[in-house]
């Protein structure tokens, strides 16, 4: 762990110095360059990037833990192919807020009072994946199986398809 802080300690100092010393000659305006040692989710700069990060600062529940949990279990199981999660503003600033509000930020010890809950709809959503597969590959209709109950009201108030 020492010898990856001392690598972005000198790759920090070297790109401090090259600001620093940026003698082009041009007026280009001097470039900042934060101290960040990880990758934290963070808001869109816009109004409902704003309203999302205040409201998770003054402690206002935005979105309900459950739907939080329903949220981030659609991401894992179904989000990873859908263009939506990196281009949807709404989408975009509910996972961010439902990570902070599960404490679910990579490296950091996840609310214990939800996290059993999150598994559940994880749990429930890949069931319910493999249940579809299977339907296919009988050359059964993928309609015919039952999908949770929540998970259209998560695809409905996003704009998405689970993908399957």
């Amino acid at each position: 762990m020492s010898e990856q802080l001392n690598f972005f300690d000198e790759l920090y100092n070297t790109l401090a110095a090259a600001v620093e010393s940026n003698d082009s000659g041009d007026d280009a305006p001097p470039v900042l360059v934060e101290r960040k040692w990880f990758n934290a989710p963070i808001f869109t700069d816009n109004d409902m990037g704003r309203l999302y990060h205040t409201a998770l600062q003054a402690g206002l529940p935005i979105i309900s833990t459950d739907n939080c949990c329903r949220l981030l279990a659609w991401l894992y199981v179904f989000g990873g192919g859908n263009e939506a999660v990196t281009q949807d503003d709404k989408l975009r600033n509910s996972i961010v807020y439902a990570q902070y509000r599960l404490n679910i930020l990579g490296g950091e010890v996840p609310d214990v009072e939800w996290l059993p809950v999150l598994c559940d709809y994880i749990a429930e959503l890949e069931c319910y994946a493999k249940d579809v597969a299977a339907a296919i590959k009988a050359g059964k209709d993928k309609n015919e199986v039952p999908q949770p109950d929540w998970l259209e009201g998560v695809e409905k108030q996003y704009k998405v398809k689970s993908g399957i």
